[in-house]
């Protein structure tokens, strides 16, 4: 959904997912640069259930 960066948050993710007509939306602050889409993917795995 969108991308973003601020001082206090530092980088951000906001994603969205649904399967089944259950959909979730995850905000990941503050994540590392490198870590930021995987720990968004794992986060709505999970609040889907879905095994990461």
């Amino acid at each position: 959904m969108k991308t973003g960066y601020t001082n206090a948050a530092g980088r951000c993710l906001v994603s969205s997912a649904g399967v089944n007509g259950r959909h979730v939306i995850v905000v990941v602050l503050g994540c590392h640069p490198s870590r930021i889409w995987t720990e968004s993917e794992n986060l709505i795995r999970w609040a889907l259930g879905y095994a990461v």
